[in-house]
């Protein structure tokens, strides 16, 4: 009787080509702003978009954080 082939340990490596840049003032708002909650779309590339509220000083504040999280989506207010 032949014996089943295994792959033994497999470790896949890939790399990430976009990362998220994160911290104050980047993609979230520094400590002590005045901030509102922001509701945006977010779509990442190849993936379902998602409804996301994040707190931010204005939209144009809210849509650049979100890019920052999110490298290379496509990002509007709701």
């Amino acid at each position: 009787m032949a014996k089943p082939q295994t792959m033994g340990n497999v470790c896949l490596q890939w790399e990430i080509e976009e990362r998220g840049q994160f911290g104050e003032g980047i993609s979230r708002p520094v400590a002590k702003a005045r901030t509102k909650p922001i509701r945006l779309r977010v779509a990442p590339a190849g993936q379902r978009p998602m409804l996301v509220t994040l707190p931010a000083e204005t939209q144009r504040h809210a849509i650049r954080y979100a890019a920052n999280r999110w490298p290379g989506a496509t990002v509007e207010v709701v």
